[in-house]
């Protein structure tokens, strides 16, 4: 179970990251669009993808269990998480212009904001454990959900499972 949670974390996890990066380098987040939202996007369906894949390679390989799939699907997605913010580091280490135009234009919403924008911490929004927090939420949760519909669904067909 380890080497198929390993490679499927891995493989989809680059492919994750190489989205973050793609939006940061191509500064996709300058402006609200459906194209600025695809690496978004992209990312959470290549997180649902590789959970279906893990799961279903595991029920192939024998008897599942429900422990087992959720195991699986949140220890791939941890990875997923754990490789996209490791892209993150990487421009904040080594991209010092694409995170300060960023951070320019998180002044200016901020400034927009007026009052509203007072409590808002720029450098605490743009901090990697800010961000760390918020990919390990979300892919954590798409693996709990997917494993548990893709285990229930495909154990609904299976009736001996």
């Amino acid at each position: 179970m380890f080497k198929r949670v390993l490679i499927y974390g891995s493989a989809f996890g680059s492919a994750s990251a190489a989205l973050l990066l793609i939006q940061y380098f191509n500064r996709l987040y300058t402006e609200r669009s459906f194209v600025s939202a695809l690496p978004v996007l992209g990312s959470v369906i290549i997180t649902v993808l590789a959970v279906f894949l893990v799961i279903r390679a595991l029920r192939r390989e024998g008897n599942l269990i429900m422990g087992k799939a959720l195991f699986a699907g949140l220890l791939t997605t941890a990875l997923i998480a754990g490789i996209t913010t490791l892209a993150y580091q990487y421009l904040l280490d080594n991209q010092p212009e694409i995170m300060n135009h960023y951070r320019g234009l998180l002044e200016q919403a901020k400034k927009a904001a007026g009052k509203e924008g007072e409590g808002f911490d720029v450098d605490s929004y743009m901090s990697l454990g800010t961000f760390m927090r918020s990919q390990f939420s979300l892919n954590l949760s798409i693996g709990m959900l997917v494993s548990s519909a893709v285990f229930l669904l495909s154990a609904r067909r299976q009736p001996n499972a």
